[in-house]
């Protein structure tokens, strides 16, 4: 779109985050305009509106263009389309003050403006129309019509996706994280190109996004947009300029659909819920816990947003983390289940006596899996960040101390909240050793497990109605548990890894980054395959009481290492055997996905985006990005064509952390960048042939 020479060249003018809210029904008074002017706009158009590096915004040009439109249409202009290079980082309050400003510089006639649209697609097909540009009305049409046909989104697609959508965290309730798409397979993984790629706002990265009817949809910092899926086209931008900066805390990893809402989670703990078509702004739901984070993403069951809180370590949040259900039409708390036991309920006595005020942790870092069959949603929780209420002299191991629920599943009726059952992986974790990572739902001869991998690299599979443990697995990276019981599933924790204050640090595998950690698995549900992304380190392990978090530690390699860090292993459920593992120098940065044209894709820290034979390991294709992929990949189609995409850049703790390993794997700074990748049309169609 050609823009007038009376208000082009605005680019350096602003760097301000705005959002889209309302303005008063009438202009402001033109005084309140002068702040707005001189932090926006005067750096290029001078401060007394003579022009500098970009034209006036007085005389006869500027009253030419404007004269008879009142501030209304001028507001737009100035949030549609200024600046130039960033376009909609003035909102729509601010724009209407500058606009007020202008008029009233200009002797213009003023006259009451229409509400401002909340949608900044309109706001610009508004602008295109004014400016009489038949090409961009067609362009912003056509991605009008592509917005307004998306279908609601249900129960039962939300049970049963598209082949096409990717409508949850992992895909689907059950957190598989696989695409039933084949078009891009074996024999042709080799031919992937880049589709197109967009630049995120600033934050740190883990980001999954959410496709549904061709319209992609990404959160990341201060913003959520709305994507052509196919093109890459920018459809809407919802700005939140109130969000603080996110710095290395964990972004958020995915959002939700339901109807035609999006629920997008916060770092400050904050539910938004937005028009999907639009980007406008439903209700905000704000936690008043301090130190609340939502890591996870949320879950949709039936008319309820399932979400995690994490954090927990904090006194403002004593007594321990836990996940409640918001009303997904109001934002109105519906229920709230504690993830660690309060004094007065069942597993209460198994905190050494401690008051409430002295419990911590249980965060839930993942969003939980949900089965239809059982009525249960199923969520991981972390360990306690202070230990010394488990360490109490003459209390070893035991009962008393367990720490419920730490380090456990809990099964929750996601109607009212209440704890069906629950399951401690591991007891008294004083090292860190969290088990809340995804709950993986598989059927596995007639009977239906979750399956949960904690960070000792410990494969526990249980029955999902019940809870009932059925089978353990260890994948040979961990020191802590040196036995589990074949008929009952209890572990027998090494009885010299438990520090004293000010000793030595010891030393212990693996480390408290863990064996795995929050990227998540995949699981093909025909054969059986669990994929495990792995990290090999040890660490040199302290106790520091009274410090406000008394655990550290140094990761270190393990003794004898031959340098590889990163692991990918395929691991048959069934048999309780891996089929193979694949090392790597560069530790794992990313999800897994595998998909049902026989590819398992996985990113690392040395920037290299790499599609596996699921068979056998063995690289097919791969692809140097601009930053480490540490976030969660999807697949997705739009009109019958395949497309894989990746989130880069941006960083995150667990990012920083493994650094030391790979000293000459220098990560790059930047914002976070969305790679989507397809086969060339001529590939297209050969598959599609066969």
């Amino acid at each position: 779109m050609k823009l007038p020479a009376s208000l082009g060249l605005a680019a350096l003018c602003t760097l301000s985050a705005g959002a889209f809210a309302s303005a008063a029904d009438r202009a402001p008074p033109p005084e309140r305009g002068r702040a707005a002017y001189a932090a926006h706009c005067a750096s290029c158009h001078g401060a007394t509106f003579g022009g500098g590096f970009a034209p006036p915004l007085t005389g006869p040009a500027f009253t030419a263009k404007w004269r008879g439109r009142d501030s209304a249409a001028l507001r737009d202009y100035i949030a549609a389309t200024m600046p130039p290079g960033n376009a909609g980082q003035i909102d729509q309050a601010t724009a209407a003050e500058i606009a007020a400003l202008l008029t009233e510089r200009n002797g213009l006639t003023e006259a009451a403006p229409a509400a401002p649209s909340r949608n900044a697609l309109g706001r610009i097909v508004h602008q295109a129309e004014a400016n009489d540009d038949a090409v961009a009305r067609a362009a912003l049409a056509a991605q009008q019509t592509l917005l307004a046909d998306m279908r609601p989104v249900d129960t039962a697609m939300l049970a049963a996706p598209p082949d096409g959508d990717w409508l949850h965290w992992r895909r689907t309730w059950d957190a598989h994280g696989f695409s039933p798409l084949r078009q891009i397979g074996r024999t042709n993984a080799g031919a992937l190109s880049p589709a197109w790629t967009l630049a995120l706002a600033n934050g740190a990265n883990q980001i999954t996004p959410l496709v549904h009817d061709g319209v992609m949809f990404v959160a990341s910092g201060n913003q959520v947009v709305a994507i052509d899926a196919a093109t890459g086209d920018l459809l809407w931008k919802h700005l939140r300029p109130e969000t603080p900066s996110a710095g290395t805390r964990n972004q958020p990893r995915s959002i939700a659909m339901l109807g035609s809402r999006l629920f997008v989670p916060t770092i400050d703990a904050h539910m938004l819920a937005l028009d999907a078509r639009s980007g406008t702004l439903l209700w905000d739901h704000a936690l008043a816990e301090q130190g609340a984070q939502f890591v996870a993403g949320p879950l949709i069951v039936g008319d309820l947003v399932i979400q995690g809180v994490a954090g927990c370590a904090s006194d403002d949040m004593a007594g321990g983390c836990f996940l409640l259900a918001l009303d997904a039409a109001t934002g109105a708390e519906r229920w709230r289940t504690h993830s660690i036991a309060r004094p007065d309920e069942p597993g209460g006595d198994s905190w050494n006596g401690a008051p409430l005020d002295q419990r911590y942790g249980g965060a839930i870092w993942t969003t939980a899996s949900y089965d239809p069959g059982t009525g249960l949603i199923y969520v991981g929780t972390a360990q306690t960040y202070r230990t010394a209420t488990l360490r109490q002299p003459g209390n070893p191991p035991g009962p008393g101390n367990a720490a419920l629920h730490t380090d456990s599943t809990l099964a929750i009726d996601p109607a009212t909240g209440r704890l069906v059952w629950y399951y401690q992986h591991l007891s008294r974790d004083i090292w860190d050793f969290d088990w809340g990572f995804e709950q993986t739902l598989a059927d596995l001869d007639g009977r239906r497990l979750v399956v949960s991998v904690g960070k000792l690299g410990i494969v526990d599979a249980l029955d999902a109605a019940t809870g009932a443990w059925v089978a353990s697995h260890d994948l040979g990276l961990q020191q802590v548990v040196t036995a589990i019981d074949p008929g009952t599933g209890d572990k027998t924790l090494h009885p010299g890894l438990d520090p004293a204050a000010g000793g030595d640090g010891l030393g212990i595998c693996p480390s408290s980054f863990g064996a795995r950690n929050w990227p998540a698995t995949a699981y093909d549900a025909e054969g059986g395959i669990l994929y495990l992304p792995m990290f090999e380190a040890c660490m040199d392990f302290f106790w520091n009481p009274g410090t406000a978090w008394d655990i550290s530690w140094k990761v270190r390699p393990a003794a004898g290492s031959d340098g590889k860090f990163g692991r990918v292993e395929a691991f048959d459920l069934r048999t309780g055997a891996p089929l193979w593992v694949r090392r790597d120098r560069a530790p794992q940065s990313s999800a897994l996905l595998a998909t049902a044209g026989g590819l398992l894709f996985t990113g690392g820290r040395d920037r290299w985006f790499s599609a596996l034979d699921a068979r056998t390991g063995e690289t097919l294709w791969r692809t140097r990005l601009s930053a480490a992929p540490n976030a969660f990949p999807i697949s997705y189609a739009v009109d019958g064509r395949q497309f894989v995409a990746v989130v880069a850049g941006g960083g995150g703790p667990l990012d920083s952390g493994f650094q030391a390993f790979t000293l000459e794997l220098m990560s790059p700074s930047g914002s976070p960048t969305l790679f989507v990748f397809s086969l060339p049309v001529d590939a297209q169609a050969s598959a599609q042939q066969h």
